[in-house]
């Protein structure tokens, strides 16, 4: 009435009256409903483009990082190999330290370029037919070191079948089984045990569980655990390294290839449970 200019949806209909074909027209004012998708439009480019800048920067300081990383590595290795100039007890344990907390440096570098990659869409899966008993004796033999260190039992609930194949890419499902034990014996108190059990469901898919003894979950914090950078309150947590980036690798991995995660918290322990589909 005012004579202003605005957006608007028509919707029109047939209809006949004694005969007479007629068209039944309603208007509306779909204003808001425009400014609200310009909103959301803006708001999803503007993400696109932090996004971009910080897969950029992660990049770039992956580069700037590694460098003196591996002159930091490559240099305790030559010290502590040193025939001619030998380290005393005290300096060796002092290069170990510098050693362990350097590869320790250089994992979360790999974990933090790795979960920009997948929010970029940049991760590269190649999906092949995987058998998946080699790969997880292969996983159990890697984490061994550490399960001797943390005085934790393994034990193993598996079929009898030596060949079992999935679906998945044999990179990035080692990474995502190696992810979940790590975990497992980092929130797990000397004496305690982790089990892994794979179980051949109907309708085509593989179940892997990797349980602990260890510290639970609120059902609350379940919904959190797989979120970026997320460490949940334990009364140990100033004892246990890393960022909470293991976990969401996991959670986004499992999903790029086609899998499903879950986890169940117990009365003591905590599980996480894995669906792949076989070959």
């Amino acid at each position: 009435k005012d004579g202003s200019v605005f957006p608007m949806e028509l919707n029109v209909s047939p209809m006949s009256i004694n005969g007479a074909k007629k068209f039944v027209g309603i208007l509306h004012d779909i204003t808001e409903r425009k400014h609200a998708l310009e909103a959301i439009t803006s708001a999803k480019l503007e993400a696109e483009q932090a996004n971009k800048a910080k897969s950029s920067f992660l990049s770039s300081m992956s580069h700037e990082l590694r460098t003196p990383l591996n002159a930091v590595l490559g240099f305790s290795q030559l010290l502590q190999e040193d025939q001619d100039n030998p380290l005393n007890e005290d300096q060796h344990e002092s290069l170990e330290h510098i050693y362990s907390a350097g590869l320790h440096l250089l994992n979360l570098i790999d974990e933090v370029l790795d979960l920009s990659k997948i929010e970029s869409g940049k991760v590269n899966i190649e999906l092949e037919s995987v058998n998946l008993i080699a790969l997880l004796t292969h996983s159990l033999e890697s984490i061994a070191p550490q399960l001797v260190r943390a005085q934790i039992t393994l034990k193993q609930e598996l079929p009898d079948k030596q060949n079992i194949f999935v679906k998945a890419d044999a990179s990035r499902l080692n990474q995502v089984l190696s992810n979940l034990l790590t975990n497992a014996i980092k929130y797990t108190l000397s004496g305690g045990s982790v089990t892994v059990n794979i179980r051949e469901s109907h309708s085509n898919k593989i179940e892997i569980s990797v349980a602990d003894t260890g510290v639970g979950i609120d059902p609350q914090d379940q919904t959190r655990i797989f979120l970026p950078f997320t460490r949940l309150a334990h009364a140990n947590d100033n004892e246990i390294a890393g960022t909470g980036i293991g976990l969401a690798l996991v959670h986004q991995l499992v999903i790029a290839q086609g899998g499903e995660v879950l986890v169940k918290s117990h009365q003591q322990g905590v599980s996480f449970e894995l669906t792949f589909i076989t070959r």
